[in-house]
């Protein structure tokens, strides 16, 4: 093999994980902005989570949140169906139904030693240490070494290369525009040290890319590797669907044409005062754990009005009660269900299957 094929086979190889989740990033905002009609499965991994017990780890939240703001950015046809996946997973997450990453992605650190300041010290970890250790002998945080690499967990292997800063603080890679003045504010360190520590006494401009030490500093939330913004308010544009075009846009974020959309709606034309749902409930399969945190009643007992809820099925099913009779039956209308996808459906279940729901009641 020549040295070229070999450092193209490296460069693969260490990359490998970064390609991974940009094709499917594109291919989940692509193929999930098509006719929903027209494609068979519209799980978006969901299926994969529920095949694993419906238990996510943090990477997966944040490839969640990364597809959500794609098709949302692009306003793609997917968007809300992005969203309510979203959501679906936080709340799963919420509930401790999440697990460690096992390969987990994280951006390794790759410095030219030129670039790295006398304030920064290149340690290669040695077999069996632990980050835990590392930080004990150099005076540090486990936060301070993974905010330095930009990594989300303490787990590290021999042969891997760490930033460590020789005081407590951050070793932090310079960007255009910054300034001594401009990080020691931001990152609630002094100008006075930043230049001390990292020799800059003579010239304190900074070079864009060049790794320093910021003392003392800490890294503001939303910078920080393990990060992971909350849910937004997802909107797009959409065709009008009779009646429903003017109550979708006063608050009914669900996708049209699922179960969800429908019971959410029939919720807020039918039953006015407290029971209007929240819009980031999830898939259906989440709908009865996320209603019981926002305050609503939910048991196993049906009555009129309220939304049946199973979790079935890699998504779940919702829909309404509009009948309790005396014989214990109970008559229940969907969509996506009894009719078909966007289709509106009633019929009458059997007590002994009314049972096996949960339902949702009001406030």
């Amino acid at each position: 093999m020549t040295i070229k094929k070999s450092k193209k086979f490296q460069f693969l190889k260490n990359h490998w994980a970064y390609l991974l989740i940009a094709i499917g990033v594109i291919a989940v905002a692509v193929f999930g902005s098509q006719d929903k009609l027209a494609i068979s499965d519209q799980s978006m991994s969901m299926a994969s989570i529920a095949a694993s017990n419906y238990q996510v780890t943090t990477d997966q939240i944040t490839q969640f949140y990364m597809v959500a703001e794609v098709a949302d950015s692009l306003e793609l046809a997917s968007a809300n169906l992005a969203s309510i996946n979203y959501s679906t997973i936080q709340i799963l997450q919420q509930n401790n139904q999440i697990v460690s990453d096992s390969g987990k992605i994280q951006k390794p650190t790759v410095v030219n030693p030129a670039d790295v300041s006398r304030g920064v010290i290149s340690y290669t970890v040695k077999d069996g240490e632990s980050m835990e250790q590392i930080a004990a002998r150099y005076g540090l945080t486990t936060d301070q070494i993974r905010w330095s690499n930009n990594l989300k967990t303490t787990s590290v292997s021999a042969g891997q290369t760490l930033l460590i800063p020789s005081v407590a603080g951050i070793a932090y890679k310079v960007k255009s525009g910054d300034t001594v003045d401009s990080l020691a504010e931001k990152y609630k360190s002094s100008a006075e040290q930043i230049i001390s520590v990292n020799d800059l006494e003579k010239d304190p401009s900074l070079k864009p890319d060049t790794i320093i030490l910021i003392p003392s500093g800490v890294l503001p939330e939303t910078e920080r590797p393990e990060y992971v913004a909350p849910v937004r308010n997802y909107t797009s544009s959409v065709a009008t669907y009779s009646h429903y075009s003017a109550a979708y846009a006063s608050g009914n974020r669900y996708a049209y044409g699922w179960c969800t959309w429908y019971a959410w709606q029939w919720r807020h034309d039918n039953m006015p005062g407290n029971y209007d749902l929240p819009s980031n409930m999830g898939n259906a399969n989440t709908w009865a754990s996320a209603a019981r945190s926002a305050g609503f009643t939910v048991n196993r007992t049906p009555a009129y009005g309220a939304v049946f809820q199973t979790t079935a099925g890699w998504a779940g099913h919702v829909g309404v009660v509009v009948g309790v009779n005396a014989d214990g039956s109970v008559t229940i209308s969907d969509m996506n269900g009894i009719a078909g996808w966007g289709r509106v459906g009633t019929k009458t279940i059997s007590a002994s299957e009314a049972a096996s729901y949960n339902y949702i009641h009001g406030r």
